[in-house]
């Protein structure tokens, strides 16, 4: 009934299969975002879509139907190039972060307690056990540190039974599901953010940490590579002790904290504004109109 200017699907697999059909149909240009695990397969957790024939074969279909692909991160730009020929029709464009809902709220308290905080779904794919054990051997460490992980999922019961395996009942807070709007109290509260996640297409809580000036530690995965080091600590070795060791890297800038939540602040207006990256969309679109169409035909984008 109404014209369209351009076909935005996110995700590839169905959506995309979906989009690019339509847009061959209706001679609109695509657009596809790869937002998860489309590109990945993870055995031992069962998790990507690489590792089922269909969603292989969509993926690919995907990619090849779009006339523009984006991707949030470096991380995921290097593994879609695998999948393609050329790269001319890949963007990287992240997903921006609203910076009134999440700003430095103020209320943390420099004392001897540090608190490290975790947000995301209780599945393998985040990894909160591989940070369970991590928080095993800080403890050694660093007596007076707290986990808080806010997310629900079902592997809720058995991370809770790993923690008092471990004998951390009393280090560890399982909060359960958070509302959005009430995340900035946690991440403005913690000493750093953890994003132990084995796969991440960006990870948004990593911005919403830098936006409320919390640093970040975590694994080479989604945005993480793309932040300076002074407000993200990578593990650079595998495992527990490489998670470990990039947390504490994090807690013991002791002389330098408040410098680091101003940092994380600035990068994240600076970089991450869901107005530049509005933008930046929209960029995309109008180009994409251009090819397509003759210009005197072109018309605000619906």
């Amino acid at each position: 009934r109404q014209h369209f200017d351009v076909l935005h699907a996110m995700w590839a697999g169905e959506p995309g299969v979906l989009a690019g059909v339509a847009g061959k149909l209706l001679r609109v240009p695509v657009v596809v975002s790869l937002r998860g695990g489309e590109l990945v397969g993870l055995p031992m957790i069962r998790y990507g879509l690489q590792l089922v024939t269909w969603s292989r074969v969509a993926v690919r279909v995907s990619l090849q139907l779009a006339d523009a692909i984006t991707v949030a991160s470096s991380y995921m730009q290097r593994l879609c190039e695998r999948y393609l020929h050329s790269t001319e029709k890949l963007e990287l464009i992240s997903n921006g972060v609203d910076l009134e809902l999440f700003r430095p709220l103020g209320n943390h308290v420099d004392h001897s307690a540090k608190k490290i905080l975790s947000v995301g779904s209780l599945t393998e794919v985040k990894n909160h056990a591989g940070l369970i054990y991590a928080m095993a051997k800080l403890i050694r460490l660093e007596p007076m540190l707290y986990l808080t992980i806010v997310g629900d999922g079902p592997l809720r019961g058995s991370l809770a039974k790993l923690a008092s395996e471990l004998g951390l009942t009393d280090k560890i807070s399982f909060v359960g599901h958070v509302e959005h709007d009430l995340l900035s109290q946690y991440y403005s509260s913690a000493d750093v953010l953890v994003l132990p996640s084995l796969h991440e297409g960006e990870g948004m809580v990593a911005l919403e940490a830098l936006a409320c000036g919390t640093p970040i530690a975590g694994y080479p995965v989604g945005i993480l590579p793309d932040l300076p080091v002074e407000v993200c600590r990578i593990a650079t070795a595998g495992g527990i002790t490489g998670l470990a060791d990039a947390i504490l890297s994090i807690l013991r800038s002791n002389g330098a904290r408040e410098e680091i939540r101003s940092r994380s602040r600035e990068i994240a207006v600076a970089r991450f504004s869901l107005e530049s990256c509005t933008e930046m969309f929209l960029d995309l679109y109008h180009r994409l109109m251009n090819q397509k169409l003759p210009r005197e035909k072109n018309h605000a984008t619906d």
